[in-house]
């Protein structure tokens, strides 16, 4: 993740009567999309599995850890990613996820809900 460029154009301008415009990134093409504009708003939710990064600070009002049970997530990224690419998120991408959880604490700095 890119914390910074995530700092710079989304979380810093949340408050921005203009809103915010980010450029979504695509890892299968490895490239930006289109410009996005998100107008204001006094409720805003920020997710991913990285927003939570204690690079960002304290910054949100309240924070949910949602999970599913492992049957769940293997269905989902099968169906999202292939057979190929779902053992890829076995051997890489859950765990680093994983040791990134328990690193930070971020589950503890949540509220937990299991879907």
């Amino acid at each position: 993740m890119d914390y910074e460029r995530f700092q710079e154009e989304v979380l810093s301008h949340l408050a921005d009567e203009d809103g915010v415009s980010y450029r979504p990134f695509c890892c299968r093409t490895m490239s930006f999309g289109e410009t996005v504009q998100v107008p204001w708003r006094r409720l805003n939710i920020v997710e991913g599995a990285y927003s939570c990064h204690p690079y960002f600070g304290d910054i949100y009002q309240v924070r949910f850890f949602v999970e599913v049970s492992p049957e769940v997530q293997e269905k989902r990224l099968l169906a999202r990613n292939g057979r190929e690419q779902y053992q890829r998120f076995v051997r890489e991408w859950i765990p680093m996820e994983n040791r990134y959880f328990e690193t930070f604490a971020i589950r503890r700095q949540c509220i937990s809900i299991t879907l």
